[in-house]
């Protein structure tokens, strides 16, 4: 659940990135039709962003509302870098078994 809230905020930071620039574009722009297009994708970010939102706070609540959930994903975040140093050192295992 924590790795779909990261997901969805850094999916969330782009399009908020890339709806400024267009909100920039717009101020600057002087043709009808280009600023019309610019509007359409303006919007469609907009679109975009309520539906992760959306999604974001459920993920949210849904953590607030279950602290067993909250505290399986926090042993499993607590896990990730000993996984990962386990891995490691296998990995190294196996490049030394491989220069022998």
């Amino acid at each position: 659940m924590t790795s779909f809230i990261s997901q969805t905020d850094s999916v969330m930071k782009s399009i908020k990135a890339n709806r400024n620039k267009i909100y920039n574009s717009l101020r600057r722009c002087n043709d009808p039709e280009a600023e019309s297009q610019l509007k359409s994708q303006r919007d469609e970010c907009t679109a975009k962003l309520t539906a992760l939102r959306k999604e974001f706070k459920a993920a949210e609540r849904i953590l607030e509302d279950n602290p067993k959930i909250r505290e399986e994903i926090s042993k499993k975040q607590q896990m990730k870098p000993l996984q990962q140093v386990i891995i490691k050192s296998e990995v190294k295992k196996r490049e030394h078994e491989r220069c022998r």
